[in-house]
């Protein structure tokens, strides 16, 4: 689907997936295939959920495989119409997120992807949303704690980070 517009994003719930990208290469080289495979909890094409979105590559399911479908504009319509604190934390994760992958696009080596950022920079994206929108605060030791329950329920998990590294070198 290589250029087609994203209206969903997707979760990868079950089973294993070959992504495919062609690279950019100079004119003179044949095409160079990118290719990688998902896990449990990747994201693909998560870029719709901020952004408009064209998608950068295909997919192929290599077992038998579940993804759960998102519609980014009805979530994106429940999350203004829910008002509140949050959407414009949201709004914050959709500016650093764009500005993530900008930032990764004048990197020669780098290019736009449906895979999903690394955990540790989704992580980071919303620890720094929160921070911007008072929800929380980083402790000496690093480590991020809410400042305000009333938004976020203590402990919850973020629906927009997957646990999959450790580590995070953009904080």
């Amino acid at each position: 689907m290589e250029a087609v517009p994203a209206s969903f994003a997707y979760v990868v719930a079950f089973g294993v997936l070959q992504y495919q990208q062609r690279l950019p290469v100079q004119e003179s080289t044949q095409p160079v295939v990118a290719s990688s495979y998902t896990n449990v909890q990747d994201w693909l094409s998560e870029g719709a959920l901020w952004m408009d979105w064209v998608h950068q590559g295909s997919l192929v399911a290599c077992s038998a495989s579940v993804l759960v479908k998102v519609n980014c504009d009805v979530l994106r319509n429940i999350i203004v119409q829910g008002g509140g604190p949050m959407v414009v934390c949201l709004r914050c994760c959709a500016i650093l997120f764009a500005h993530h992958l900008e930032k990764g696009a004048r990197v020669p080596s780098s290019h736009l992807s449906d895979v999903s950022l690394p955990s540790e920079h989704l992580t980071a994206i919303s620890m720094r949303a929160l921070q911007f929108c008072k929800l929380a605060s980083r402790t000496s030791s690093g480590r991020y704690t809410m400042v305000s329950n009333q938004s976020l329920p203590q402990g919850a998990p973020m629906p927009w980070t997957a646990p999959r590294r450790t580590g995070c070198p953009c904080t």
